[in-house]
């Protein structure tokens, strides 16, 4: 499994009209920013929250963190934005019916897991199937640059749901971003500013 700090589970409000860009979002994986609702007072402080219009919910792990509120600001089609360090698909469906259960109905729905370790489709059917209501769904596949075994087997996981569920869509993260180092803190996974800004395009053309 790939071994990252704790960060506090949060979620995220996001302006999408938010056009600066703050320090690195690797450097600072500890900041919870002004605009962030701990998820320690459940989705329920959330649920009657203000959020933006039309935006989707965006379900992630590290990589859509730092792309996100407090960090790259990055995700303009996210009008709610839950994403923490080491996250996998096996947590994806208690979240999703957390969310479900005090009253959140998204519109449409953006999840970016597989990051941190192996994805089995019942996992994803799990969360699937909890949100049949919900018109479109973009699945992330993941760009580990070769350095995770599991990079593989997730993705060909992730490219077959659509074939399963009709209402989800792929985006392919690692197709747009493969031959592009840039994109890539030294780390190969966690994204610079322009990695943000490419990942970010590749979630709004698909949704």
């Amino acid at each position: 499994m790939l071994q990252t700090d704790d960060v506090t589970h949060s979620v995220n409000i996001c302006n999408p009209t938010t056009a600066h860009r703050r320090r690195r979002p690797w450097q600072r994986l500890a900041l919870v920013a002004a605009t962030t609702v701990a998820l320690a007072a459940g989705p329920a402080a959330v649920a009657g929250a203000e959020q933006i219009p039309g935006g989707a919910f965006c379900l992630g792990d590290s990589v859509m963190l730092g792309a996100g509120p407090g960090y790259a600001e990055a995700l303009v089609s996210c009008g709610l934005t839950d994403a923490v360090v080491s996250r996998q698909m096996g947590e994806a469906a208690g979240i999703v019916g957390s969310y479900l259960a005090v009253g959140y109905e998204p519109g449409r729905v953006v999840i970016h897991l597989g990051t941190n370790g192996y994805v089995a489709a019942g996992q994803v059917d799990a969360v699937l199937a909890q949100l049949t209501a919900v018109p479109r769904i973009v699945i992330m596949t993941v760009q580990l640059n070769g350095q995770r075994e599991w990079e593989g087997p997730v993705n060909d996981e992730l490219r077959a749901v659509p074939l399963r569920w009709a209402n989800v869509v792929i985006g392919d993260w690692k197709a747009v971003s493969d031959g592009h180092p840039e994109y890539f803190a030294a780390d190969g996974f966690h994204l610079t500013a322009e990695g943000a800004a490419a990942y970010s395009a590749t979630i709004d053309a698909v949704l």
